[in-house]
């Protein structure tokens, strides 16, 4: 890696790639980031304000990436609204390939997905040749996904499609569905019965496997990151936590207050998950700061979350 581009470095991911590559001498960083950041931490880099959907490319090909990290995904709040954000997602990133492809076309690119896309995996190990049966936020957020799938199918680009399963780390959903709600209400929830399985990862290493991947691996595949051997199932997930907070543990049933009242979260918190891998080399030299699941409580569920 010589130069690379982060787009939407601001955001939860993309933060902590930077971060890392901030780190490392002789590497040019270009990132494109939202309004309202912190100007300062971008000191000596080229910092670009506004969305890929958008942006006059041609800056772009004036700073001639080796590396392109897209970890940008533009949200909605209801599933209309997730909708529209993924329309205007599909268009974006279809507008940026076809740019690519004419104008800088060795350019490795390393998109950020998710595992939802997966659907439910009930007890079943998830593979990246699993087949893909998108739940939740990833019903609309998919198409967006797309362009980068087709490209990478048909090797138009070098493409790379990562898949992170839950992402603990400071402004997660770890807080507002967890941390802030058990403080709020004085216990620790269980959305459902609790059986389902959770993939963790520390969004610290979820940044390192994704630059290790691209260090070690070879483009064009799907690859799922993720923490070896840390499946958890949820109500033991919550044991763990109430430990840490002194507090007890509530199952919160569909007919309580505080159960989600949206399909796709509900969906997504009784989903079950357990990652694996058809590429082991993605672990290759990496320390992960944090391999066990019980020590990214321990890290993140006495801080606030912001």
């Amino acid at each position: 890696m010589k130069r690379v581009l982060i787009i939407g470095a601001s955001g939860f991911i993309g933060s902590e790639i930077y971060k890392i590559l901030l780190k490392q001498e002789k590497i040019q960083i270009m990132v494109l980031a939202h309004n309202n950041v912190d100007y300062k931490i971008y000191e000596g880099v080229n910092l670009y304000i506004g969305s890929f959907t958008n942006i006059n490319l041609s800056i772009i090909k004036n700073f001639n990436p080796d590396i392109i990290i897209h970890s940008a995904r533009i949200s909605g709040s209801t599933k209309i609204k997730r909708l529209y954000a993924s329309i205007k997602g599909y268009f974006g990133n279809k507008r940026l390939l076809n740019y690519l492809i004419k104008n800088i076309p060795n350019v490795k690119i390393l998109y950020v997905s998710g595992t939802l896309v997966y659907g439910n995996g009930n007890s079943n190990k998830i593979y990246e040749n699993s087949k893909t049966n998108p739940i939740s936020y990833a019903r609309e957020y998919f198409l967006a996904e797309k362009p980068w799938l087709n490209a990478k199918e048909r090797n138009l680009l070098k493409v790379s499609i990562v898949r992170p399963p839950w992402i603990i780390g400071n402004g997660s959903w770890f807080y507002s569905f967890f941390v802030n709600t058990s403080k709020k209400y004085g216990f620790v929830p269980v959305y459902g019965n609790g059986e389902n399985w959770m993939s963790l990862i520390d969004v610290e290493d979820c940044a390192g496997l994704i630059l290790n991947i691209i260090k070690n691996c070879e483009p064009g595949h799907v690859y799922n990151i993720y923490t070896p051997a840390q499946y958890v199932k949820q109500k033991e997930f919550c044991k763990e936590l109430s430990n840490i907070l002194k507090m007890d543990v509530k199952i919160i049933k569909k007919s309580d207050p505080l159960f989600p009242k949206n399909k796709a979260t509900i969906e997504a918190f009784q989903s079950s998950l357990m990652l694996a891998t058809n590429y082991p080399e993605i672990f290759n030299n990496y320390y992960f700061k944090n391999s066990s699941w019980k020590d990214m409580l321990k890290k993140y569920a006495l801080i606030d979350g912001k």
